[in-house]
């Protein structure tokens, strides 16, 4: 099976590059450069992408990789919502600075029970030991990663930096949930136990609609905007695939492998 995984794999990447971008990165080019000179410079930054290797080293496709995407695009799409907000460029930078504290730190339990309420406590501690932040900005990272995950009651941020943070965090998140899951992540899940086939198709259309409900959830104006192309163009590679795999293996599904 081993072999087969590969070779879909491969097919998914393909299929994903025939598709176009998402807007949100061109609509957000200034958010975007602020946010990748950000975390190319900073040294806190610098210094958890260290920890973060470390620690989430085999987390299932939520590892390095996927900390490193969201925490660029938690950057810009802060960035994008501090200049909203008309806050100042310094306020802006330091806004981009703790949304993409949050956008690393945020899956270091992802192998755990509660992963985001364990992950908060673990953010705290790490930022505790690793930076100058203040208590209010250590609580507003906190805050955000212990409200990331989908379809979960989400507490009321008290301040309007948590609800950019927060906001910020939840989207860039959420975005690994178009391409990503069927370019990398869903690959990452699959390599430990290699399942046979025909498991992977029994669960696939209850995964789309899963992948689907995600589109009326994002949080930030920016988010509801371009969030829903994101998951889009997913669900699109997604039905690609499973055609590939319903024609190329079909073999496979109509035995016991």
């Amino acid at each position: 099976m081993e072999q087969v995984y590969t070779d879909l794999r491969d097919t998914a990447r393909k299929i994903a590059a025939k598709y176009p971008e998402p807007d949100f990165y061109t609509a957000f080019s200034r958010s975007v450069e602020m946010s990748r000179d950000s975390f190319k410079s900073n040294r806190l930054l610098s210094n958890l992408r260290d920890i973060v290797s470390r620690y989430t080293n085999d987390n299932l496709g939520h590892g390095m990789g996927h900390a490193r995407k969201v925490a660029l695009d938690a950057g810009t799409i802060a960035a994008a919502e501090a200049w909203n907000a008309d806050y100042t460029r310094q306020h802006t930078l330091d806004i981009i600075l703790l949304a993409q504290c949050a956008g690393l730190l945020h899956d270091m339990e992802r192998r755990q029970e509660n992963h985001a309420v364990k992950g908060a406590a673990t953010a705290r501690q790490t930022l505790g030991r690793e930076s100058r932040l203040t208590d209010e900005e250590i609580d507003t990272i906190a805050f955000a990663i212990r409200n990331h995950e989908a379809f979960k009651p989400v507490a009321t941020p008290g301040t309007l930096e948590m609800y950019i943070i927060s906001g910020s965090l939840y989207d860039a998140d959420k975005f690994r949930w178009g391409p990503d899951n069927f370019t990398h992540t869903l690959w990452h899940m699959i390599e430990p136990v290699h399942p046979p086939l025909s498991k992977l198709v029994q669960h696939y259309p209850g995964a789309m609609r899963h992948i689907a409900a995600i589109k009326s959830t994002f949080r930030t104006d920016v988010g509801r905007v371009y969030g829903p192309q994101f998951i889009d163009t997913g669900l699109a590679i997604g039905r690609e695939l499973l055609a590939v795999i319903k024609t190329r293996y079909a073999d496979y599904l109509d035995s016991n492998e």
